[in-house]
């Protein structure tokens, strides 16, 4: 049995718990996406599941056994599925929901929306593997950590090119291969890093690297956070390079962070189960979470008297969320009682 990784389901964990709160504050509360934590929140969580996606793919590979058809049909099964069931409830629910969220209850519309009206992280992450699958061997000639990393970050430019340049805005928007293209870089960082462990733990070890992980990823989330004010960030390929930076300099200092107290802490220690816990069912909490969202525009005008200030903001975000999150847990576990249900709707075998 492989070695348990707590400090990867502690940072699923956070990083599912905020996309819960990002929610809350732009589908919730609503025209507060000026606040800095909600900007904050949306640069942050979601490069945290693909790097960790990479870093698993590279482990359920790493004996030599070949991730293909077998494999990417359970992948299919694990992601696609639960998103098309899932993501036509929600279609279907949305217009009694009461939230008034620029999301369409029109299906072409909904079909054409590169965020598939929230859903589009599963299609993002079954297209990346794919795109893995196809090129892994390719990777693989590098030899070197550093032959591989060229590699890879070829690869990247390649994909990038391609859709920035080559595909119509209706191809990307239907296929989301824009937002494939965003992150296929950091999952490509996550193989590299469960290929090379040993490497990258002395990497998110030493003063060094989180120092400067800090400063530069600083740097790069003030430019993506507020573009307009960088001309340069008009390219499609200025902004990838700056999203590139910023999402490696995450996971190094996530890393960096994470580790030691899951290292040190007991793993009966309640605060690391708890967030272990949300990390292990982070695809249900995320595909069943939007069902629980409810309209709260009344705190809209008071976090607006407080200057939209962060701490403001991210407390009622976080105890919303907590709730939310709560409830979704139980939802989770009844649907586990069946099979069948557990894996159309979250992707997973019941217990």
């Amino acid at each position: 049995m492989a070695q348990r990784l707590p400090q990867f389901d502690v940072i699923k964990g956070i990083a599912i718990f905020m996309v819960v709160m990002g929610h809350v504050l732009t589908m919730c509360i609503r025209d507060i996406d000026q606040a800095l934590c909600f900007k904050l929140i949306g640069q942050t969580h979601m490069p945290l599941f693909f790097f960790i996606a990479g870093f698993f793919t590279y482990r359920a590979t790493s004996d030599g056994t070949p991730f293909a058809l077998p494999r990417l049909s359970q992948r299919f099964l694990q992601l696609i599925i639960p998103m098309v069931v899932v993501g036509t409830l929600w279609f279907l629910y949305f217009p009694h929901s009461g939230l008034q969220s620029p999301l369409s209850d029109n299906l072409q519309i909904a079909l054409s929306d590169e965020y598939k009206q929230g859903y589009w992280f599963p299609l993002v992450l079954f297209e990346i593997t794919v795109i893995y699958t196809i090129l892994a061997p390719v990777i693989r000639c590098g030899r070197t950590f550093a032959g591989e990393a060229v590699i890879c970050l070829i690869i990247s430019a390649i994909v990038a090119v391609i859709t920035f340049s080559l595909l119509s805005i209706d191809a990307r928007n239907y296929s989301s291969m824009g937002l494939s293209a965003t992150f296929l870089p950091v999952y490509l960082a996550g193989v590299l890093a469960g290929k090379h462990r040993n490497g990258f733990q002395r990497l998110h070890s030493a003063q060094w690297a989180t120092t400067a992980a800090i400063l530069l990823g600083g740097y790069m989330v003030y430019i993506r956070m507020y573009y307009w004010e960088f001309e340069f960030m008009a390219s499609p390929y200025w902004t990838m390079a700056v999203t590139v930076i910023w999402h490696l300099c995450l996971a190094i200092v996530a890393f960096a962070v994470i580790t030691p107290w899951t290292d040190r802490a007991s793993q009966s220690n309640t605060m690391i189960s708890t967030w272990s816990l949300l990390g292990r069912e982070s695809l249900g909490i995320y595909l069943l979470h939007y069902f629980l969202l409810f309209p709260m525009p009344f705190m809209q005008e008071p976090l607006r008297a407080m200057g939209l200030g962060f701490v403001p903001t991210f407390t009622v975000a976080a105890v919303v969320a907590t709730v939310i999150i709560a409830i979704t847990l139980a939802v989770i576990r009844i649907v586990k009682i069946s099979n069948p249900l557990a894996t159309i709707l979250i992707g997973a075998k019941s217990k």
